[in-house]
């Protein structure tokens, strides 16, 4: 999975990727989870919204399978 840097100031997540239904962050403080069941346009709709972080909170966090990875 490739993880890519997020340009959102303000934002827990610094960085994301996601592949086959999988979304994986990592936050400032260097945590990383990961998310299971992600449909595509979950993921599109955070890339695509306002503020990744905002979006991230509201639909993604404590709304799909969740493995703390680091």
């Amino acid at each position: 999975m490739y993880m890519f840097r997020i340009k959102d100031k303000g934002n827990e997540l610094v960085q994301v990727g996601y592949d086959s239904n999988n979304l994986n962050v990592r936050t400032q403080s260097g945590e990383m989870y990961a998310f299971y069941k992600v449909p595509p346009h979950i993921y599109g709709n955070m890339l695509g919204a306002k503020s990744i972080g905002d979006y991230y909170k509201e639909n993604i966090r404590g709304r799909y399978g969740e493995t703390k990875i680091s």
